[in-house]
């Protein structure tokens, strides 16, 4: 009996619930690993919010009416201080989408530009050096496409072109 006897071909068929597996076992056992590793992670930081929930109920149940209604009002004030500085966050990285697309870059760098600035001036210089420096970056790839000539000069001009300097004071742009 040979090696390759045990074992069995599988079924070739067009039927694609029959056909050999995409993934391996090593594939799948990691996927399943990586799903309950997150999964256990929520329900241990659920847990722990709920038991400090549970013990600052605790400790109100001990309070008498006065401390507890103090205890209550600085609750609400830090969740409205919390509500406020996500509706600022929000703003923030709305200006910030705002400011990348007007520099003809991707909006989704906004949320990794924020996590670096403190205020909206800081956003806006690191825009503009982000795009000088992309705009660097593509200078030096063409400047190695055309073999090292450079970028080409602006044209300082138009008069080199006598049509061209007549329709542009038609179109009172000199």
């Amino acid at each position: 009996m040979s090696s390759d006897e045990g074992k069995k071909d599988p079924i070739k068929t067009d039927d694609p619930e029959t056909e050999t597996p995409k993934f391996t076992q090593a594939d799948l056992d990691r996927c399943i690993k990586e799903r309950l590793d997150k999964a256990e992670r929520v329900h241990k930081k659920e847990l722990s919010e709920m038991e400090s929930k549970h013990k600052t109920e605790l400790e109100r149940l001990n309070m008498d009416a006065e401390s507890r209604a103090k205890a209550e009002a600085e609750d609400e004030r830090n969740a409205l201080i919390k509500r406020a500085e996500e509706a600022e966050n929000a703003l923030r990285l709305t200006r910030a989408e705002k400011e990348l697309t007007n520099a003809g870059l991707p909006p989704e760098l906004a949320s990794i530009l924020l996590n670096g600035s403190k205020d909206d001036k800081e956003l806006v210089n690191a825009v503009k050096a982000l795009s000088d420096a992309s705009q660097e970056r593509g200078n030096r790839i063409y400047a190695d496409k055309v073999g090292g000539r450079g970028v080409p000069p602006a044209p300082t001009s138009t008069d080199s072109d006598p049509l061209r300097s007549e329709m542009r004071k038609a179109a009172g742009l000199e």
